[in-house]
């Protein structure tokens, strides 16, 4: 026996994204900083160009449900389960008992500005310093300064399949779900306090508006009903 669920997710701390692209030698992104960085001596607009395209190579994009938006990929939720199952011993049994539906799902982002047009939006985003994170971090025996895309209000929701009979009852799954949010969170710079957030599991038969305020009206809600 099987149940479609979603993780309705709403962040309580900053996102930082941080897309594994950037380690690719081959990737186009990493070609054109390499073009900076490779000069013995950088003027400042060679420094601002770095920084920009660190932000658009930190970026997740990519069509979901025929629409190309920003996105996060599914993967970093059940991570953040399955390693707070781990501290109860349980991560074997939602390895076995969750089994998420996409690839990737919708960043959902508060911002009464946002563009329709992708490229546009992207644009938007990269000039406004609430976007934007700048910190120092450690490179071998040096401090550098990175900059990746950071929302600092953010949703998620992410549809799955939850399987009872894999050793994991609902309430079970919802304590581990909450565990995960504050004690492991995603994205990026996690142990400094980056990427918490709370979130409540909704059934199929549950209607959800994709939007930032709609999934925190519907957290909201479930979690009025539950006092």
């Amino acid at each position: 026996m099987s149940e479609q669920i979603r993780f309705v997710i709403r962040g309580t701390s900053p996102l930082l994204c941080h897309n594994p692209q950037m380690v690719d030698p081959e990737c186009e992104i990493n070609r054109e900083i390499k073009s900076y960085t490779s000069k013995r001596k950088k003027t400042d607009d060679d420094m601002k160009q770095i920084e920009r395209l660190e932000w658009y190579g930190g970026i997740y994009t990519g069509e979901v449900s025929g629409k190309v938006t920003v996105t996060q990929p599914t993967s970093k939720l059940r991570k953040c389960l399955v390693n707070a199952a781990r501290i109860s011993k349980q991560g074997k049994q939602i390895e076995r008992a969750i089994i998420t539906t996409a690839l990737n799902v919708e960043l959902l982002y508060d911002d009464a500005g946002r563009l329709p047009d992708l490229t546009a939006e992207l644009d938007r985003l990269q000039r406004d310093t609430a976007y934007n994170s700048r910190l120092s971090v450690g490179i071998g025996n040096k401090r550098v300064m990175r900059v990746r895309p950071q929302f600092n209000r953010w949703a998620m929701v992410v549809p799955a399949v939850f399987l009872p009979n894999a050793g994991l009852n609902p309430d079970e799954l919802q304590a581990i779900f909450d565990l995960a949010g504050s004690a492991e969170r995603i994205g990026d710079n996690r142990v400094n306090g980056y990427g918490a957030f709370v979130g409540v599991i909704a059934e199929q038969k549950d209607k959800v508006d994709h939007s930032y305020t709609g999934v925190v009206k519907f957290i909201e809600s479930k979690q009025g009903s539950k006092k």
